[in-house]
């Protein structure tokens, strides 16, 4: 086990995945929860703290946390990581959603003017990859405004209340969740699947984890 872990973290460490780090810190805690036996909890927690502190001097978390205090006064960017490629791409969404609040650009228009953006505060690196908001909830935002966005808040508002009572499926809500923030999933394969992960869990009656089938 301890070898299997051991392999587990270095693998952590060399991907260095902000979003993936962020995803397993929530389920760790989740899982800790869970647990009944205080010796295997004791054993989860020892784990949990040897994760964040890996986390935390993982130099490109570092590097990005660096990035994110002086993003607004790197301007031109030749081999830049793709934390930085997001950070300047919320900020560009940012500032075309203050100006096109309620209805946004539309989702035919949206990509387009935020690449303009992109030209406008000289961020050369996403413009010549044509990137999009890389945040679905920003995504969103920028393509149908405040009415889309408020409906797709609330399919998560209603799969929490319903996946409460259900810590396993209940973490598959927060992955999604907190996947959505790190990349535009809906304009990936038209968002096939995004829906087909969310569809099941809304129209589901009964918890999916109680079915024996499933299970095996």
């Amino acid at each position: 086990h301890f070898l299997v872990l051991g392999i587990l973290f270095l693998y952590l460490f060399l991907l260095a995945s902000i979003g993936a780090y962020i995803i397993l810190a929530m389920m760790s805690i989740l899982l800790i929860f869970n647990v009944v036996d205080r010796s295997k909890k004791y054993m989860l927690v020892i784990i949990f703290v040897m994760g964040v502190v890996l986390f935390l001097n993982n130099p490109r978390v570092a590097t990005f946390y660096h990035q994110m205090k002086s993003y607004s006064t790197i301007i031109e960017r030749g081999g830049a990581s793709s934390e930085k490629s997001r950070l300047l791409s919320w900020n560009a969404s940012t500032l075309l959603i203050k100006d096109a609040p309620l209805f946004g650009y539309g989702s035919g228009d949206a990509n387009d003017v935020l690449f303009k953006k992109y030209e406008e505060l000289g961020y050369i690196h996403n413009l010549k990859h044509r990137y999009n908001a890389h945040n679905q909830y920003l995504q969103s935002y920028l393509q149908t405004g405040f009415i889309g966005f408020a409906i797709l808040m609330s399919i998560f508002i209603v799969l929490a209340i319903r996946l409460k009572r259900s810590r396993n499926e209940f973490s598959v809500f927060l992955i999604l969740f907190v996947s959505l923030l790190f990349e535009s999933m809906l304009v990936r394969f038209n968002g096939i699947v995004f829906f087909s992960i969310i569809t099941p869990l809304l129209l589901k009656r009964r918890s999916i984890l109680s079915s024996r089938i499933i299970r095996n």
